[in-house]
């Protein structure tokens, strides 16, 4: 069987010998799946074709790709490449999900992944060897043409069609629109906002017999009104050697196919031959720098990618600051897809954009004003108002790449803070709330360590009798004394504080001239709390036990017990 290369050694000598499930997930689902994975999880050290009019020996760890396979001699191919110690076998939807075939895999403990059919099987191959020369551990300067050149595309077919449009893939997911007008129709503003084609319309043109056309023509044809709205639309298919890869979708106002389509035919063209490459290359880009990203966000020291630019950085957080956390614009996949495209749109070339534990993240330059800074990623989304109600939490500035990580984990701290007291301003930075922060990491070492004091004394009394000792001690001390301002914040009589200070004084023994006392009781207060109501509970329990098997002086005995006698309803 020949194999492409001399790669296995090449990998050897560079170090790098990618596990199975790595290459699958570096390529994607759009090119490879898996349909059968063993338990085990082999290096790749090399990629081979399968010729049925060859016959020779399969090499250990060798990716073989069955590009000469047909029904009669698949099952021989897999036995060939189990016999011969093969990390796995590829092969075309079809023949891979055939019941006969997945048995076969199973029995002999091989890997079978499964690649489409408009997948070329050359282009696959070298995409293969790519990631197995280590080429995506590096940072890839794409050859082929950026998203920005769809867009411009985009605008190019709206100025000759007099009509806004968008250029989708044969998902139905959008690549790209043309500038402005983007509440033309609810349709077009959902597909914008939502990065792909609302389910309802979908179905609408489903049943109306217009994706059969996309995929049978290759020529321009008008759809009437849909639902919810849709205004009349062209959609010009464009396809690749008879294969479709997607659609421009103009939205008109008139019901008439407009003039000069002709002049579309270079645009159909460059689309026609780049469109695989957007597909393929570009996202295997994307998923190189996505992992890269990861590793920065969650635990560096990385690699920079180059699209980061020069130091300091920001790692901010997108937080959604409606309540309707259920729609599809807003869950964690759908929002970073959104981002990416808005980000595109509005000039940042490679948008440093992800997602760790369903949360979205941006990667920015702290100072600037050019696609990708703090200050321009602010101002894309105060001016584009599709985007949504959204909150931008960015950690502290990042000097180094080995403090990105700690930059994320200000950001999530950030968002811990909304959750109690949710913001009124579109953009918040660690330095903004940085008091608060502070606080916040003491307080949850303390309800994790905390120890009685004479705060827990007050609060044990407040949940036996009643009482608002703690939250009178707390205003005494907030507002330095000012019994006005204090007895404001409790909505009772001055007099009342002073009367509830004099008890206060009769329970616990404190100092409230020793700035630390003072320090340590509001610390404490506010740890009581935040703390969880299961956890206080328990302490407050353990406490009572403490005082019912402890003596006590008698003095301080009677003072309690005339505390508690004597209780008013302040």
């Amino acid at each position: 069987m020949p194999s492409l290369s001399s790669n296995s050694l090449r990998s050897r000598q560079n170090g790098f010998l990618p596990e199975l499930d790595e290459v699958v997930d570096m390529l994607g689902p759009h090119m490879l799946s898996f349909v059968h994975r063993p338990a085990f999880n082999d290096p790749v050290h090399d990629v081979a074709l399968f010729d049925p009019e060859v016959r020779t020996q399969v090499e250990h760890g060798e990716l073989i790709v069955g590009a000469g396979a047909t029904a009669a001699t698949v099952l021989d191919l897999i036995d060939q490449a189990a016999s011969g110690r093969a990390c796995g076998v590829v092969l075309r939807e079809g023949n891979a999900r055939l019941e006969a075939v997945r048995e076969q895999a199973r029995s002999r403990g091989i890997a079978l992944i499964a690649c489409p059919a408009e997948v070329p099987w050359a282009h696959l191959v070298v995409l293969i060897r790519r990631v197995l020369d280590g080429e995506f551990r590096e940072p890839v300067e794409s050859a082929g043409p950026h998203p920005e050149d769809l867009f411009a595309m985009a605008d190019e077919a709206a100025q000759l069609l007099g009509a806004p449009v968008t250029i989708e893939d044969n998902k139905s997911r959008l690549l790209a629109y043309s500038a402005g007008q983007e509440e033309t129709d609810p349709t077009r503003l959902a597909t914008i906002v939502g990065r792909r084609v609302p389910p309802r319309v979908l179905a609408h043109y489903r049943a109306r017999g217009v994706f059969k056309k996309l995929v049978g023509s290759d020529r321009p044809f008008l759809i009437e009104d849909g639902p919810n709205g849709t205004m009349p639309r062209l959609v010009v298919p464009i396809h690749h050697r008879g294969q479709w890869l997607g659609a421009i979708w103009a939205v008109l106002s008139e019901r008439s196919m407009p003039p000069d389509l002709e002049r579309l035919s270079w645009i159909l063209e460059s689309l026609s031959t780049t469109l695989l490459r957007i597909q393929s290359h570009l996202e295997v880009e994307r998923r190189q720098l996505e992992a890269c990203l990861v590793s920065l966000l969650t635990h560096g020291p990385g690699r920079v990618p180059s699209a980061l630019g020069p130091g300091p950085w920001r790692a901010v957080r997108v937080h959604d600051n409606e309540d309707g956390a259920d729609r599809q614009a807003f869950e964690a996949d759908n929002l970073c897809s959104g981002l990416l495209l808005h980000a595109r749109r509005a000039g940042w070339q490679t948008p440093l954009i992800t997602t760790v534990n369903q949360q979205v993240y941006v990667l920015v330059q702290a100072r600037g004003a050019e696609p990708g800074s703090w200050d321009w990623l602010r101002r894309l989304v105060l001016e584009t108002a599709s985007i949504g109600s959204l909150v931008l939490l960015a950690g502290g500035v990042s000097r180094t790449s080995e403090t990105i990580a700690g930059s994320r984990t200000e950001a999530d701290e950030l968002a811990d803070l909304l959750r109690d007291r949710p913001s009124l301003a579109s953009s918040v930075t660690f330095e903004d709330e940085w008091a608060r922060l502070y606080l916040a990491r003491a307080l949850k070492v303390m309800t994790e360590h905390d120890v009685p004091g004479p705060v827990w004394e007050l609060q044990l009394h407040d949940d036996q009798f009643g009482t608002e000792y703690v939250r009178t001690l707390e205003a005494w001390l907030s507002y330095q004394t000012d019994l006005r301002r204090a007895a404001k914040e409790l909505h009772v009589h001055p007099n009342t504080i002073r009367h509830r200070m004099k008890r206060i004084a009769d329970i616990v023994d404190i100092d409230l001239e020793d700035p630390e006392q003072v320090l340590a009781i509001r610390l404490q207060a506010q740890a009581i709390r935040s703390g969880s109501p299961a956890a206080t509970a328990a302490q407050l329990e353990r406490l009572a036990d403490s005082r019912r098997s402890s003596s006590t002086t008698p003095a301080r005995s009677a003072a309690v017990s005339s505390s508690q006698t004597t209780r008013s309803p302040a």
